[in-house]
């Protein structure tokens, strides 16, 4: 479960992705086992074929996209129908961006970044266990008590780590409560029905999926979907129909809340732009439309956005544009 963090805060500038990394990931080869699964997933959400999404990586300064061209984080949605029975909870609530206690911090690392051991305990379909991989020497978790940390290996591999603690600098050793990996470059970044997670979230998909980074910051694009989560009140689809989960969701913890957003659920911006968005927020409009918002774990408070904690999102972003955004969010019938 997250917990509302404020705007503003954040203070950790993360590195920017080598371009030495960039070129490799340019240069991968996507799957057509995972293209395949992921055409099949937007067929049963109803969403119909969309164009593969540009990898943001291709230009020669952008970010590291994660998952596939065909991931649902990646791709353009063309909804056709909607549950009315939330509009009333999406276009009333205050929203903000988790990027402070509660953010998702993700780091990329190089072949020249150190081997970090990585014990963790059993959950998530892993058992206990004590793995190595590489990440850059400065990681560091989020500092609420999710304490949340995602690094995308040299190899592609997307680890997501919650509840990390006790981590050594030095010896480049930290622990975690869980540990999940996925692929972050070929991947669908969704767990697969009926439940085998990829990554940690409620709704076992990766942490880092739908995080807005710094890297976004300095593209002053997103070209993926968002992720958010919303209250116990607010979820729970018990009155539009849909449960407490839908796909892409393979679990939950709304615990049966009385509201009408399940886990799992896509929101879509509607409508004309708001007046008044500063530059990321034009963004974050933009993306909300095109790519959609994908409804993947519990909060304590107003409905929030994530960040990956950097100062760069911190500033980005203010309270006011953020509600004109999310009151113009709908949820998309997808049961």
């Amino acid at each position: 479960m997250r917990r509302r963090a404020p705007i503003d805060a954040g203070g950790v500038d993360f590195p920017k992705v080598r371009s030495a990394m960039r070129a490799r990931w340019r240069r991968a080869r996507w799957r057509a086992a995972a293209a395949g699964a992921i055409v099949v997933a937007m067929l049963s959400l109803g969403l119909g074929t969309a164009a593969a999404a540009t990898g943001s990586g291709d230009a020669e300064d952008g970010t590291v996209r994660l998952f596939g061209p065909t991931s649902l984080w990646n791709t353009d949605k063309r909804p056709t129908q909607f549950a009315e029975a939330a509009d009333p909870v999406l276009s009333q609530r205050p929203y903000c961006m988790n990027n402070d206690m509660f953010s998702r911090p993700v780091f990329f690392a190089a072949a020249t970044d150190p081997t970090w051991t990585v014990t963790s305990g059993a959950g998530w379909g892993k058992p206990a266990r004590t793995v190595q991989f590489q990440a850059p020497a400065n990681i560091r978790p989020a500092s609420g008590s999710d304490a949340v940390l995602n690094v995308l290996a040299p190899d592609g591999t997307l680890w997501d780590a919650y509840g990390a603690t006790n981590l050594d600098p030095v010896a480049h050793t930290f622990s975690a409560a869980f540990l999940v990996e996925s692929d972050g470059i070929d991947g669908t970044g969704f767990g697969v029905q009926p439940y085998t997670p990829s990554g940690t979230t409620a709704v076992g998909a990766p942490q880092a999926g739908g995080v807005i980074t710094a890297g976004d910051v300095a593209d002053r694009r997103i070209d993926h979907a968002a992720t958010m989560a919303f209250d116990y009140n607010d979820e729970g689809g018990a009155t539009t129909g849909a449960g407490p989960q839908v796909p892409p969701a393979v679990s939950n913890d709304d615990g049966g809340g009385p509201g009408p957003i399940p886990q799992g659920a896509l929101l879509v911006a509607t409508g004309k732009m708001p007046s008044g968005l500063n530059t990321m927020e034009r963004a974050l409009w933009a993306a909300a439309k095109r790519k959609g918002v994908f409804v993947t774990d519990r909060l304590v408070g107003a409905p929030c956005f994530s960040g990956d904690g950097s100062r760069a999102v911190g500033k980005a972003f203010t309270g006011k544009g953020l509600t004109k955004i999310g009151r113009r969010l709908r949820l998309v019938k997808t049961w």
